[in-house]
Order: C-alpha cells, then structure tokens, then sequence
C-alpha cells in the first residue's frame, strides 16, 4: 500500500482530473464531433462506422488511435491508484469524470452497433402497442414511425428476458413517438446502470479491500470498451450487470445468521433477475449455490437460504415471466445460441468448411465439442468455489471467461465488458490483465471488420480477415495473461 499522506492524496487527484480531462477532450474529438447523432440518427438505412466515415483512412486511423490512446490513459491512472485510498473525494472525481464522459458519448451515433434501434423498436411494441416482444416483432407493425430506422432488428423478436423487455416498454413510453428522444431515453437508461454498477463496486470493495476500491472502480468506470458500448452504442449489458454487482454486495454483508440467511436469499433472487434481462448470467447460479452453501455453517442455515432464494426467485420469475410466455419454441435466445459468429469456434468452423465440411454439420460438431470442453471446465471452477462473496466473484470471473474462450460459439465485441466488473472486485492479476487486454481487443475489432474489409478484403478476402482478427482478439489477451502468470512465478523465485 502507497504512503497516503496529503499532498501524495492531493497529487494523484490532480493527475487523475488531467487524465480525465484530457480523455473528455479525446472523446469529444473522435467520436462526439464527427459522429454527433443529432445530425446522423434519422439515417435510413442505419449505418455503422465505416459508412458515416465513407470508409476514408484517416477514419479508421483515428478511430484505431483514439481508442488506443484512450486505454493507455485509462491504464495509467489505474495503475496511479493501486493500493491508493484517497475516500469519497477519489470516488467522486472517478464517477464524476465517468459521467462526464457517459454524457458526451451519450452524443454519438451508435457506431459500431445498432443494437439500441432495436431495443426503441421492441420498447414499443410493449409499451406503445400493448404487444407481446416475444412474440410480435416489430415488423408486425409497420406504420410505427420508429420502424424504418430498427434496420435488421426489424423482423426479429426479442433475444433478451423479461426484465430487459418491461423496463424498454417504459423507456419507449417516455420516449413517445419522437426517434431521438427514444434513443436519448434508452442510453439515460444504461448509464444510470453504468453509474449504480460503479457505486456497488466501490461499496464492494469498501468491505473486501478498502485500499483498492478507488483503483477497482475506475477499472471498470473508466474502460473505454464500457464506455464506448454503453453511452455511445447504448448496449444493455450493464443493465444485466447491476443485479450481478448486487447478488455481490448481498453476499458481503452481516455475518449475524439471520441476516446473512437472508441476504443469501436475496443474492439469488438477484441473480435470477439478472439472468431475466439476459440469459448469460444463468451461469452464475450454480457458482452462486455453492458460494453460499460453503459461507453458512450450517444445515437449518443453508437450507434456508436455499428455499427463501428458491422462493424469491419463483415468485420474481412467475411476475416477470407470466404475461409474456411466449412458450420455449418462440424463445429466440435458442436461435441466437446457435449462431456462430467472430469466436474461436467459429474459426474452427471456419476451417472444417474448408476442409469440405456442410456448414451446419460443421458448426454442430464444434458446438457440441465446445460445450463439452467447457462443462468440464466449468465443474472444476465450481469444485473449487471458495465461500461466499470473494469465492463467489473469483469463480464467475473465471466461468465468464472459460465461456467466451470456449463455451461461446457467436462473439459479438462488447462482451468483454462482462468481465470487468469482476475483475475490478477479485486480486487476481492473470484473470485482471486478460480482461484489460481482452477489452481493448474487443473495442478495436469493429473498427478492423469494417475498414479491414475496404483496406484488404479485396486481396485475402472475408476468411482471410477473419483468420487474422480472432486470434488477435482472443490470442493477445490470453497471451498477455500467460506473460503476467509466468513474471509472477519467477518473481517468486
């Protein structure tokens, strides 16, 4: 831990406000001027990046450094904080900047992904047509006078869970018929997320490791992958995080018996309501029963927690779920599963087809080879569960990424964002490196698909792009990962 004396305190906020500063100042220059959605949203058909940018070099040379200068800023202050516990006034500057930030991206053409015309789009077949979204896909309705601008979300019905459906029907109610002042209504929504998602990180850390909370929180608020996806893209994801963050939070609270019975109860009625706005956190419950089977010592304890959380969970699920059932056929999360799309996997796949494989034989057999691979790897993360809120983190870190490695057959790239969070709460440099790196992979891809394709698709073509970027996106953070295990086991040599 640092020496925090006064001027080390009053020195480290003046450099963390300079970076701040200066990463205001980026954000505005390469993303919120050139791409300002005020000027671009009405668009028809919606674009993405390259296509705003008419596909130029200088486009995607400033994206590509924008970006990059954004995480090195973003890692320096990071590591400027490690161990460094300045109290309320660092929180205040590091969320303060981060909504600085959130409000100036908030500003820009959803760039890399259209996802946020979808959600307007689903939004208001339940909050203005009184229609089920699982069932009805906008396209059933086709005088809405957002429905030329959902491009190819349009025909689709939703992928995500209830919860995420019933807070878009409100989001589009408040949005009304006006097109941008839906989008601005669903970005205010997933930055609200962003911000809650940062105070329960701090809150966290506060009990687990007080002298890392301002350093954890800033991992996670300042990212510019979580960001970029949230304010800008207005991605969901972080939605699907704070119910994650508090299950977290539940689980290191009271150690009186009661009460820890109860906020175990709780954490899993979380956790379910996590997984109801998107399915991916269904692999945290098991991770999550073990956790707080080994934390309560004993049987009336455990058995308790088991049946108030079974109870809680029902009871959230049969409300969120009841009035939208549109039976399992029609779920379309089960068709979005199956797609194969920027994974290993789907190189793999890649590879068969080329060997002359079918297409859909391909896709099965790895799919089938990678969810075995990553069962066993999952049972041994949950063998090896520790108790309670620590355990509990440390395990779903590692689950999340085993299942992006391995498990996951589509990859889209905003999906490192879920490990950050985790990362910011567990001390384990390997599982933290691999989610810095992983998430600066990630948010530089699009922009590699798009101008890649225009800079080289025309000599090694789509396959060819393809081969290159997924082990460049998964190879160099598992490498940077490897590297920091092997420079810490000889350093203790």
């Amino acid at each position: 831990m640092q020496q925090q004396t006064p001027a080390r305190a009053n020195a480290s906020l003046a450099l963390l406000a300079a970076v701040g500063v200066l990463s205001l100042a980026l954000y505005l220059l390469a993303f919120t001027h050139p791409y300002y959605l005020p000027r671009t949203y009405a668009i028809v058909p919606p674009v993405d990046v390259g296509k705003l940018a008419d596909y130029s070099t200088e486009a995607g040379a400033i994206y590509f450094g924008a970006v990059f200068v954004l995480f090195l800023g973003y890692l320096f202050a990071w590591l400027g904080l490690r161990g460094l516990d300045i109290g309320r006034r660092g929180l205040a500057v590091v969320l303060g900047f981060g909504l600085l930030f959130s409000a100036a991206l908030m500003l820009v053409y959803p760039i890399t992904a259209i996802d946020l015309f979808g959600y307007v789009a689903r939004g208001r077949v339940l909050g203005i047509h009184h229609a089920n979204p699982f069932l009805h896909p906008p396209s059933d309705f086709p005088g809405d006078p957002t429905a030329p601008y959902a491009g190819g979300w349009i025909s689709l019905a939703s992928p995500y869970g209830p919860a995420w459906e019933w807070l878009a029907g409100a989001a589009a109610i408040l949005g009304g018929d006006d097109f941008l002042r839906n989008i601005l209504v669903f970005k205010g929504v997933v930055v609200l997320a962003y911000a809650v998602d940062a105070l329960l990180i701090w809150a966290v850390l506060s009990r687990l490791g007080p002298q890392q909370r301002l350093a954890g929180t800033l991992l996670f608020a300042w990212n510019p992958l979580v960001l970029l996806e949230t304010a800008a893209n207005g991605h969901n994801d972080v939605v699907m995080l704070l119910p994650v963050l508090l299950a977290v939070w539940l689980l290191v609270g009271s150690q009186k018996p009661v009460t820890l019975v109860l906020r175990s109860a709780l954490a899993l009625a979380a956790l379910t309501l996590a997984a109801w706005v998107k399915f991916i956190p269904l692999l945290l419950g098991l991770l999550a029963l073990v956790a707080i089977w080994r934390a309560l010592p004993t049987w009336r304890e455990r058995l308790g927690a088991l049946l108030g959380g079974a109870a809680l969970s029902g009871a959230l699920t049969a409300a969120l779920w009841l009035p939208l059932w549109p039976g399992l056929d029609r779920l379309m999360v089960v068709e979005e599963a199956g797609r194969v799309l920027f994974s290993p996997a789907a190189l793999a796949v890649q590879a068969l087809v080329k060997q002359g494989w079918n297409v859909e034989r391909a896709a099965q057999v790895i799919g089938q080879v990678a969810l075995t691979v990553f069962g066993a790897i999952y049972l041994v993360i949950l063998a090896r569960t520790e108790r309670g809120a620590p355990g509990f983190a440390m395990s779903s870190l590692a689950a999340l990424w085993v299942y992006l490695l391995i498990g996951g057959l589509s990859f889209r790239h905003w999906y490192p964002l879920w490990l950050l969070p985790l990362a910011a709460l567990v001390p384990h440099p390997v599982l933290v490196a691999g989610a810095l790196v992983f998430s600066l992979t990630g948010e530089l891809s699009p922009a590699y698909y798009t101008f890649g394709w225009i800079w080289w698709g025309p000599s090694i073509g789509w396959d060819g792009l393809v081969a290159i970027g997924i082990p460049i996106v998964f190879g160099l953070p598992v490498a940077i990962g490897l590297i920091v295990w092997a420079w810490r086991g000889w350093g203790r040599r």
